[in-house]
């Protein structure tokens, strides 16, 4: 009677999407937010085009497209590290393959900087 639940259709929710989502959602709130806050200052200032508001909305969009950034670039910055310790680890298990032997784009063949062979 241990069934499990069967898996839902299309994509899982992986760490990194529940990360990009949620940077999006702080553009669209931070957007939002501070035009509300300029809006409602320029409504107690008593002006009648709401620049505050306008103001605020480009400055929560442009705060927001740089915390978007920032979380992709860490997001980019781990995959990378991961997929590098990964070839690490199949360079350490098979040092006979001449592809997993590769790591960071250099081979253990090739002589170091002094002119010497590591192997």
């Amino acid at each position: 009677m241990n069934e499990t639940p069967p898996k839902p259709f299309g994509f899982q929710m992986t760490p990194a999407i529940r990360r990009l989502g949620g940077a999006g959602t702080e553009l669209a709130t931070g957007a939002l937010g501070l035009g509300g806050v300029g809006y409602l200052i320029d409504r107690r200032i008593g002006w009648q085009p709401p620049w505050l508001g306008i103001a605020g909305v480009f400055l929560g969009f442009a705060l927001g497209m740089y915390r978007l950034i920032r979380v992709a670039n860490e997001l980019e910055r781990d995959m990378r590290n991961r997929e590098r310790e990964r070839r690490r680890s199949q360079a350490a298990k098979s040092p006979a393959d001449p592809v997993a032997r590769e790591i960071d784009g250099e081979s253990r063949d090739k002589p170091d900087q002094a002119g010497e062979s590591l192997e």
